[in-house]
């Protein structure tokens, strides 16, 4: 039951929540203060597409980094998981080994890598979207900042709950 709630929720849900705050803070922050110091125009009046250059390889590595993450929050959740189950429960490990071969089924990791790939998106793009709709200086950034981290967060929410009625539900 431990490696079950660690693969299908506690991992792939709390890396991302972390790394909206922090992958989004940064995009953010960094994308509207070039956009309020004007370097997006000038990076634009050079000819360059600012979303290709600035935004678009934000985007793929996050979206191919966050289930990398995501695998090893799982290796580090069961592993605890193990620790905490043979000291406070007394649980031989035979035992634990027995109930992760029970609960585990193999949809359960894809399922959690295509939460990953979804939560890794959205971390991304939407910290990027606030970051290049930024207005207003310095305050704007910030007021942008927050407003992405807080967006981010309550869309990782939303996914987990719209894939695990789409994914995981019997029809």
């Amino acid at each position: 039951m431990i490696v079950e709630s660690i693969i299908l929720e506690l991992a792939p849900v709390l890396t991302a929540m972390v790394l909206a705050g922090r992958i989004g803070a940064r995009f953010a922050a960094e994308l509207g203060s070039m956009r309020v110091t004007e370097q997006v125009d000038a990076l634009e009046s050079l000819g360059r597409s600012s979303v290709s250059h600035l935004v678009l390889p934000r985007v793929i590595a996050g979206t191919l980094m966050v289930p990398i993450l995501v695998v090893f929050a799982d290796v580090v959740g069961i592993t605890s998981g193990w620790f905490a189950a043979k000291g406070a429960l007394e649980m031989t490990n035979a035992d634990f080994v027995y109930g992760a071969q029970y609960f585990f089924k193999p949809w359960d990791l894809w399922y959690s890598m295509i939460k990953s790939l979804c939560f890794g998106l959205a971390i991304t793009v939407v910290p990027c979207y606030m970051g290049f709709s930024t207005k207003q200086g310095a305050e704007g950034v910030g007021r942008s900042t927050t407003t992405a981290v807080v967006s981010a967060s309550v869309l990782i929410l939303f996914l987990d709950a719209t894939l695990a009625k789409l994914l995981l539900t019997k029809s």
